[in-house]
């Protein structure tokens, strides 16, 4: 399977040399360790400026050149995320720090969200760096996640959770099934989730048990002028291999996501004779509108499901040539036998015969979605 540091880190123990920065600088630059969750090791470091006030392009500039400089004796098969605030990713004196060098593997830019309608010259403005191997990674504002504009548009190989979405994750059910619809997306998107400012053991198992890949915060390590290990504490926390969940939502992992369905709180690979044997995790949002304004060919997923507060589906978005088609919601509770389910789809009126099966629990909330030709090989294998 891959992990995060094997994909993102430097391929090689032989890393370039590359020359100190070419400005004199009096921002102060500190590393933060990257847990990988999966293998309870350092997948790379977050570099940011510390202390209050200065230029913020002076302090951008200042942070990837510390990141040229440092780069040379970066731990093996780790990776530098680049901490970029606001729009210094479209100052011309970042940009050509980034385009001081040839070679950006290994590195990731770290972009807070872009105003609404900036997203296309922040795209524009990173392309050079993303050809030159460079990744992105993009947070929300105030700790919260990203909107679906930003990541459908941008395209990140990260998408961070902030302080919001952490704090009190091990004791929030809502928590939990907000990060695992976020952590279907990803997947689908071919991208990681990465859990900013972990705090307590309690917060690292949870996300574990989610499928979370990358954490980082003050349980992980403190920022420091140096590279450091991932402390003790974290990897204490983490559950023993064995119980640990599969870690998915990183590029190229067939199988994203926590082996239990974190929403329906139980395996949903058991029962073959239930649709619990064939549900997939759906993407969902509370933000109908959002997700029409979204090409679906941009999107990398065809479905959505619109749901309310309590999680329960309202309404479908299916992907068309010409964008999307919404319709209402037909539900089946998730241990309805699969002929009893495909039987009930066929009766549908012709124009949605075909349309993707809503999984829910006995609660009414979303599960996940069952693809009609999933039922039909489900049943000639029979």
């Amino acid at each position: 399977m891959t992990t995060a540091a094997s994909t993102l880190g430097a391929a090689d123990a032989v890393v370039p040399a590359w020359p100190a920065p070419a400005r004199t600088s009096t921002v102060s630059i500190a590393y933060a360790p990257i847990l990988d969750v999966a293998r309870g090791q350092c997948a790379g470091y977050h570099v940011a400026p510390v202390g209050p006030g200065g230029d913020p392009v002076e302090r951008a500039v200042a942070t990837v050149e510390a990141a040229w400089w440092g780069f040379s004796t970066l731990p093996v098969n780790t990776f530098v995320s680049v901490a970029l605030p606001g729009t210094t990713a479209l100052e011309p004196p970042v940009l050509e720090a980034l385009a001081g060098r040839d070679d950006l593997s290994g590195i990731v830019i770290d972009l807070a969200e872009p105003e609404s309608g900036a997203e296309e010259d922040v795209a524009a403005a990173l392309a050079p760096a993303r050809t030159a191997g460079a990744l992105l990674a993009i947070g929300g504002a105030g700790g919260a996640q990203p909107s679906l504009r930003s990541i459908t548009r941008l395209r990140p190989s990260i998408i961070r959770l902030g302080q919001a979405w952490v704090d009190q994750v091990d004791r929030v059910e809502a928590k939990r099934q907000a990060i695992a619809l976020t952590g279907s997306l990803a997947s689908q998107l071919d991208a990681w989730i990465l859990a900013e400012s972990v705090q307590t053991p309690g917060q690292l198992r949870a996300l574990s048990e989610l499928g979370v890949p990358l954490a980082q915060g003050p349980l992980v390590g403190p920022a420091r002028q140096m590279w450091s290990p991932v402390s003790v504490d974290a990897t204490a926390a983490l559950p023993r291999r064995s119980e640990s969940p599969v870690a998915g939502n990183a590029p190229g992992d067939p199988t994203p996501g926590a082996a239990t369905d974190p929403i329906a709180g139980a395996d949903t690979t058991t029962d073959t004779d239930t649709l619990r044997g064939l549900v997939r995790q759906a993407y969902a949002t509370q933000d109908a509108g959002a997700a029409r304004e979204v090409l679906p060919g941009t999107t990398g997923f065809d479905v959505v499901v619109v749901v309310d507060e309590a999680s329960r589906p309202v309404s479908l978005l299916a992907s068309t040539t010409t964008g999307w088609r919404t319709s209402d919601a037909w539900t089946v509770n998730v241990d309805t036998s699969v002929a009893e389910a495909a039987g009930r789809a066929m009766t549908r009126e012709a124009g949605r015969r075909f349309d993707p099966v809503v999984c829910t629990d006995p609660a009414g909330r979303l599960v996940g979605l069952v693809r009609v030709e999933q039922l039909v090989q489900h049943l000639a294998r029979r």
